[in-house]
């Protein structure tokens, strides 16, 4: 089905929806149609960003983009040197750890990652502690093993 991704920066792009589903209970099923308001998953899109809209190409009206809070708490993941490294995890490169990163980013929009000047070290952004702590967590139980330094909070001046 033909939609128009309605951009942030107000451009419109034509896009093709190939599956369309709507959730019943703890399933979904394929449905032709949503209504504003029904929580489907889309699939299709791939360019597609958190805050843009998806509408009818006949009669595009982009709704107004979301704000996302910036990140508060930084923290830096890297390689495990310590003398046990090796002996917890099957995922222990800088690469592997960087791909995992960089593949969170494209569903967790309060998380940010920059290059640090040491190619085995990230800087990585986040919500506060609990936000990184699940993510820390949930690379751990996927077979990574990294180190972390302490979290640090950063501040921002206002602008009004």
């Amino acid at each position: 089905m033909a939609v128009a991704e309605m951009k942030v920066d107000g451009t419109i792009v034509q896009g093709r929806v190939s599956d369309l589903l709507s959730y019943k209970g703890l399933s979904r099923e394929e449905i032709l149609r949503a209504e504003a308001g029904e929580i489907v998953a889309v699939a299709g899109l791939p360019n597609i960003a958190i805050g843009e809209t998806i509408a009818d190409p006949t009669a595009p009206v982009a709704l107004a983009p979301v704000t996302i809070d910036p990140p508060t708490v930084q923290m830096t993941f890297g390689v495990n040197t310590s003398p046990f490294s090796g002996k917890e995890g099957k995922n222990v490169t800088s690469r592997a750890i960087r791909d995992r990163l960089m593949k969170e980013l494209e569903t967790n929009v309060s998380l940010r990652v920059e290059d640090t000047s040491s190619p085995e070290t990230l800087l990585v952004s986040g919500r506060g502690e609990l936000h990184l702590a699940i993510l820390i967590e949930t690379m751990r139980r996927e077979g990574f093993e990294l180190q972390v330094s302490q979290p640090r909070l950063f501040t921002r001046k206002s602008t009004a």
